[in-house]
């Protein structure tokens, strides 16, 4: 066998440039975008609508290859190739709202009142993470995150507040104070690994209280 036939059938094997595994689809499209598992429901739901319309539109190329048959047989492997690539991200992604649906209580739990509160605290809970990511990385809130939080009824504004005054004292329990069920989810985000080693060095290095 050639090399080049070689490398060939090992890059066709294994290498996908586009493909998520399902470790990336748990902890970085999911975990790390949703941040709590209401978050991370709605989340799945965002990807599964993507990826059903990209089986659709790739269905509709393949029809089309067929139709043009001069294109060759290439063309027609990598568009059913895309095409599967969607249906296993899809199964995965079905199968994580599932298990969200089901830590959320199911669907019969899900009333107008209930949306309006996990909504609520998934967004209180993704203010929190960015400022403690931020002052993790730089010491300093920016100026969108800061008119974020002034733009928040005053109760959850001093709930936000009131996490960035202990962040310096206690990170870790400033970080497992988000709502984000077991916390196990949250932490998959390296960016949170690296804000918690980071701001116990800046405690370490600069006792002077966060203003």
């Amino acid at each position: 066998m050639s090399y080049s036939i070689e490398a060939k059938n090992l890059i066709e094997r294994f290498y996908d440039e586009d493909a998520q595994s399902q470790y990336q689809i748990d902890c970085f499209v999911l975990a790390q975008n949703g941040i709590t598992t209401w978050g991370q429901f709605k989340q799945c739901l965002r990807e599964i609508s993507v990826r059903l319309g990209l089986i659709e539109s790739e269905e509709h190329r393949l029809a089309s290859i067929w139709k043009r048959w001069r294109l060759g047989a290439l063309e027609v492997r990598r568009t059913r190739s895309r095409i599967f690539r969607s249906q296993v991200e899809l199964a995965r992604l079905l199968q994580r709202s599932k298990a969200f649906l089901s830590l959320l209580g199911g669907e019969a739990s899900l009333d107008a009142e209930r949306i309006s509160q996990l909504d609520r605290d998934y967004f209180i809970a993704k203010i929190k993470f960015f400022a403690l990511t931020e002052l993790a990385s730089c010491r300093a809130l920016s100026s969108g995150t800061i008119q974020t939080i002034y733009s928040m009824p005053p109760d959850d504004r001093l709930d936000v507040l009131q996490l960035l005054q202990k962040v310096r004292d206690n990170p870790e329990e400033a970080l497992n104070s988000l709502p984000g069920g077991s916390g196990a989810s949250v932490l998959c985000s390296g960016s949170v690994l690296g804000a918690l080693a980071c701001l116990r060095k800046n405690r370490a290095d600069n006792p002077k209280p966060i203003d």
